[in-house]
């Protein structure tokens, strides 16, 4: 995670357990959330990293992060897991 910006914007994973490892580079905090599993979103806070394992399967999953207005602002990408 950047300033308003999720890096890389396409993600690929093989399907079933995933773990994301997130780098908040940014100044701000900010949430990470993949697809619907919101009781799994991260909160990172500014310069800190954070851990997340999810049990995925096959399909496209948006990641974002849900804070007001951040997904609107461009903190969208897309997990391919197959």
């Amino acid at each position: 995670l950047v300033d308003w910006n999720i890096q890389p914007v396409e993600m690929y994973a093989k399907a079933g357990e995933v773990k994301f490892v997130v780098a908040n580079e940014g100044i701000r905090r900010y949430e990470f959330q993949v697809g619907e599993y919101v009781e799994q979103k991260l909160l990172i806070n500014a310069k800190n990293t954070s851990e997340l394992v999810l049990n995925l399967a096959p399909g496209d999953y948006k990641v974002f992060s849900p804070m007001q207005g951040h997904e609107k602002a461009g903190m969208i990408a897309t997990l391919h897991v197959a």
